[in-house]
């Protein structure tokens, strides 16, 4: 009975955590800020508790070389960092995208290069690698002046990644079904 019982919880366990990811998905794609406040308060607090234990360390070591003395430093500015991104989650938040953004650009500079070598060379195709780099400086442009659209998309992939899980697994319960009763049929 037990295992019957159990069998059935790990059956559900997909169905439960694709709607787990389906209702975060949901969440980043309508309060985008809500969630990335969310993470950088948890990020903030995660980087003061290994501060604390950096601090904690310094104090309780009976050694006293140079780690030790070392640990206490980068456990103040730690502390100091965390409390940072804790008061100011903005600042975190639209940081990341203006990075990645301008990593982006270099990648499609980069692009725009191997289309025009590509098109010095007589390749047929040489538009194809513009038209990549064109897209890439595009998406890049948007990361970097489009506040909050990062978390949106990752929400978006995960919508369509829970509702493509849902389909699957509802396809293949049919199936199973569908052949338990070919096995029934043919005995």
């Amino acid at each position: 009975m037990k295992k019957s019982n159990r069998n059935r919880k790990n059956r559900n366990y997909p169905i439960l955590t694709t709607l787990l990811f389906l209702l975060i998905g949901i969440v980043l794609i309508i309060k985008p800020d809500v969630v990335g406040k969310v993470l950088c308060y948890v990020l903030g607090g995660s980087i003061i508790a290994i501060a604390l234990v950096k601090i904690f360390k310094f104090f309780t070591d009976k050694e006293n070389d140079l780690l030790v003395k070392v640990n206490l430093v980068i456990g103040i500015f730690m502390i100091a960092f965390g409390i940072f991104v804790i008061a100011k989650p903005y600042v975190i938040i639209d940081f990341i995208p203006v990075v990645a953004g301008i990593l982006i650009i270099f990648s499609s500079l980069d692009r725009f290069k191997k289309a025009a070598d590509l098109k010095s060379s007589d390749y047929r195709f040489w538009w194809v690698a513009l038209i990549f780099a064109i897209i890439l400086m595009v998406l890049a442009v948007i990361l970097i002046t489009s506040r909050g659209i990062m978390l949106r998309v990752i929400g978006v992939f995960l919508v369509f990644d829970s509702i493509s899980n849902i389909w699957s697994i509802a396809k293949l319960k049919s199936a199973i079904k569908s052949s338990k009763k070919d096995i029934i049929d043919i005995d």
